[in-house]
């Protein structure tokens, strides 16, 4: 993997929950062009920077509801999207189920 797009990647995981990042900053912070960047990110990971964050933030909102107790509003907090609309479609979007449906399984299965 491209050295760049492993940094980018790294800032994306350490960073997804806590803050927004924009496009044009993990391309600054390693010396692309925006649009350089996007073309090589994509090329090496198969999604475009914005897909890849989203896709992490599912994959935490997923652990976060199967293996905590937390609520859906604290998971959405803590995966940084504080929209619950957008948060249940997304994740619906991700994995077939809202995250109230994931919630009441485990209830169901412990």
């Amino acid at each position: 993997m491209d050295a760049r797009v492993s940094v980018a990647l790294q800032m994306i995981e350490n960073r997804c929950a806590r803050e927004a990042l924009r496009v044009e900053d993990l391309a600054n912070a390693v010396r692309l062009s925006t649009s350089r960047f996007r073309y090589l990110f994509k090329h090496e990971i198969g999604l475009s920077p914005p897909a890849c964050l989203t896709t992490l933030r599912m994959r935490r909102a997923k652990d976060l509801i199967e293996s905590t107790f937390l609520g859906i509003k604290e998971v959405r907090d803590l995966v940084g999207l504080a929209d619950a609309s957008d948060f249940s479609r997304r994740y619906k979007s991700s994995f077939g189920i809202t995250p109230m449906q994931a919630r009441r399984s485990k209830e169901n299965h412990p």
